[in-house]
């Protein structure tokens, strides 16, 4: 099954002890495939710091999880999923969150994040992480 995964919920996984991160790694092993737009990149550069300071572990730990986590996520570019940002632009409130939308109403799958304004939206279903473990484990 494929799920595209927000940042926040990837700053999570960095933390070890997470639930995110616990998650992350049990659906890896039941097959489940990660997608995210390539700005999560970015995003995630401009927040490593405060991103570091709340996983507690080492600088030398921080780095190889982040190699690791970014490695078991498909980084996809806009202009794959492009077209579809017009039918959900709309129907979000924070443009933030309207390429990782697209990019899962583009895969016709749910997106995985702990935003409960999304799921304000009837375009794409939206899965917190507690609805994971609910559903999933």
């Amino acid at each position: 099954m494929k799920l595209v995964i927000d940042n926040n919920i990837v700053f999570s996984i960095m933390k070890p002890d997470s639930a995110s991160s616990f998650l992350f790694y049990k659906l890896l092993e039941q097959g489940y495939e990660f997608f995210a737009p390539l700005d999560l990149v970015e995003e995630f550069d401009n927040h490593e710091d405060e991103c570091f300071t709340k996983s507690k572990i080492s600088i030398d730990n921080f780095k190889l999880r982040k190699k690791e986590v970014f490695s078991k996520i498909n980084l996809i570019e806009l202009s794959y999923y492009k077209e579809e940002i017009h039918k959900i632009i709309n129907s979000l409130s924070d443009k933030d969150d309207v390429s990782y939308m697209a990019l899962a109403l583009k895969f016709s799958c749910p997106l995985w994040s702990n935003d409960p304004i999304l799921k304000n939206q009837n375009k794409v279903r939206v899965l917190s992480t507690e609805d994971l473990i609910e559903v999933f484990l």
